[in-house]
């Protein structure tokens, strides 16, 4: 199962500071990829420890709308799933 939120302020507060995907199920493969609203690719990692910080070359994104395209595999399911949607970013 997969709980992907929409929003998230990275604002140095403490909460709700990533963008973090939660997964409650072990990985064979994973790849999250972020894209701005001209479809540049901002972020990206294999890695599902590795949450999104609201960055860009280390420099804070604009207020808006981004997007999203996660890429999953379980352990024990030999299917690939593909989930996409938007995340706006708040300060």
């Amino acid at each position: 199962d997969t709980n992907i939120p929409n929003v998230f302020s990275p604002n140095g507060d403490g909460i709700n500071d990533d963008f973090r995907p939660s997964i409650s199920c072990p990985l064979a493969s994973f790849s999250i990829v972020i894209f701005d609203r001209a479809g540049q690719v901002i972020f990206e990692s294999k890695n599902s420890q590795d949450y999104w910080k609201g960055t860009y070359k280390g420099k804070k994104v604009p207020l808006g709308t981004y997007y999203y395209l996660i890429t999953l595999k379980g352990f024990l399911d030999p299917t690939y799933y593909r989930k996409s949607g938007s995340i706006t970013v708040l300060r």
